[in-house]
């Protein structure tokens, strides 16, 4: 999944390239309805505007299935905590 990310961000010069992924346990797998809609709208790999297209916050929300550049995180001063 990281490489695909990589490979969008790298083409298209994008600060953030996001990933989606599916919860699932030993006897089923579950997702947020919206991101499934979502998902499916933006699979083209294609760079949104959010200012044109504010579904895309509906979006699962978990920072760790989406690529960054770091000269974003850098020069806006975001960091993230960090895990054991």
């Amino acid at each position: 999944m990281y490489a695909k990310l990589l490979q969008v961000i790298e083409k298209d010069g994008s600060d953030i390239a996001r990933g989606n992924f599916v919860a699932f346990d030993s006897v089923s797998k579950w997702g947020i309805p919206a991101s499934n809609t979502v998902t499916t709208r933006y699979a083209s790999q294609s760079p949104i505007n959010p200012l044109e297209s504010p579904e895309i916050f509906l979006y699962n929300p978990a920072i760790w299935s989406n690529l960054y550049r770091k000269s974003l995180l850098d020069d806006n001063n975001i960091r993230f905590m960090e895990t054991p």
